[in-house]
């Protein structure tokens, strides 16, 4: 295993690795070459993919204490991990990523702000993005 090689690194519940040079591979690729990332995002051979929905209900069940999430919690979750991979890794302000998501929430779900956090009864918004299993936030070192 060559250790030098470098990897996509993105805190997903669920990981497995896509050829780059695959059909799949190449759409995310390409996607994935433009976002403002350090280039240790991205791998030499592989690209990095995230489970389905079982994946993510079993994982959030485990690692959270979660005893079930509902139809709600559940597109939520997929809502943030889907918005979040885009925004997360954008290194955009906590405040200016949380109105992002919530215009997504509002958009998609027809729910607000604080509907979105009320759901899961968390008040920090890393809690939020620990849920649904994205890295935690940090602030833009100035």
């Amino acid at each position: 295993m060559n250790v030098d090689r470098k990897r996509i690194i993105i805190a997903t519940p669920v990981k497995f690795w896509v050829p780059k040079h695959s059909r799949t591979g190449k759409k995310i690729y390409r996607y994935l070459r433009h976002l403002p990332l350090d280039h240790g995002f991205l791998d030499d051979r592989f690209c990095l993919l995230a489970g389905g929905r079982r994946d993510i209900r079993d994982e959030l069940t485990k690692v959270h204490g979660l005893s079930s999430l509902d139809k709600k919690q559940e597109r939520i979750v997929v809502l943030i991990r889907s918005v979040g991979v885009r925004l997360f890794t954008s290194r955009a302000r906590n405040d200016y990523t949380l109105s992002l998501l919530t215009h997504h929430a509002v958009r998609e779900l027809k729910i607000s702000a604080k509907e979105l956090m009320a759901t899961f009864g968390v008040t920090d918004f890393n809690i939020l993005c620990a849920i649904a299993g994205l890295p935690k936030f940090k602030e833009e070192s100035a």
